[in-house]
């Protein structure tokens, strides 16, 4: 499931932003253009939000946009004291669902769970990475820096580098650089850059500086929030 996400961090909060495309990498064919791909997760001591990228899907029916909520509501008292811990547990929890649930897997995909939110009144931010099939399942969890008014997250390199170049680098990134060129210190600017990222992966002008990647990520861009007071939706996903 090739994303475009983009993650920044300001002083009140989180801003995270996906397009919502599902294309089947075998048959190439879009199964759908309203695939979510950030979820809310609450835990007994604070709100985070999590970005997925890599493989949503496992086979016919394992689908991490179901499963993944399932696994954060079994979590929500666990005794994670800050976002690293309760990145591993999510992802070793993801990992023995999917052992459970696909023993048949064999081939190697690759999933990445972003999270980003508070524990105890404390901002952070994790990626995991899972590796299933062909081996024992590897869970592996980095701790990130929040880089505040800076954008992180996944997508093509030559466009998020071109977004944010000092000069102009292709004309049909104007309206999309001139967004990005801001300085970022609040939430609805943040939200403004976010969505401005996620939209030139889906615009298909824009998508000719790297087809390859851009020709699987398109679709309704779903944006939310996370403060020290909660979730929330500013762009909900199609679901």
């Amino acid at each position: 499931m090739a994303t475009a996400i983009a993650r920044i961090y300001v002083a009140e909060g989180f801003t995270v932003a996906a397009d919502g495309r599902e294309r089947n990498t075998e048959t190439g064919v879009i199964a759908s253009d309203s695939e979510q791909k950030i979820f809310g997760l609450h835990h007994r001591r604070g709100d985070l939000a999590c970005a997925v990228t890599g493989a949503g899907r496992i086979g016919e029916n394992y689908r991490l946009s179901e499963y993944l909520p399932r696994l954060a509501t079994e979590l929500e008292n666990s005794d994670a004291r800050n976002i690293g811990e309760y990145a591993d547990q999510l992802g070793n929890d993801l990992k023995q669902s999917i052992d459970w649930r696909c023993p048949w897997l064999r081939k190697p995909i690759t999933i990445y769970l972003l999270v980003d939110g508070y524990i105890d009144g404390r901002s952070g931010r994790a990626k995991v990475t899972i590796v299933c099939g062909g081996s024992p399942t590897l869970v592996r969890v980095e701790s990130q820096d929040l880089y505040p008014g800076k954008s992180i997250g996944y997508g093509s390199s030559a466009i998020h580098h071109s977004l944010f170049a000092e000069i102009l680098r292709h004309e049909q990134l104007r309206p999309y650089w001139t967004v990005c060129r801001q300085e970022v210190h609040t939430l609805d600017q943040s939200a403004a850059v976010a969505r401005a990222i996620i939209a030139a992966h889906c615009d298909s002008r824009v998508a000719e500086l790297d087809n390859s990647h851009c020709v699987s990520i398109g679709g309704h861009i779903h944006i939310a929030q996370i403060t020290a007071k909660g979730f929330a939706w500013r762009i909900p996903p199609h679901v």
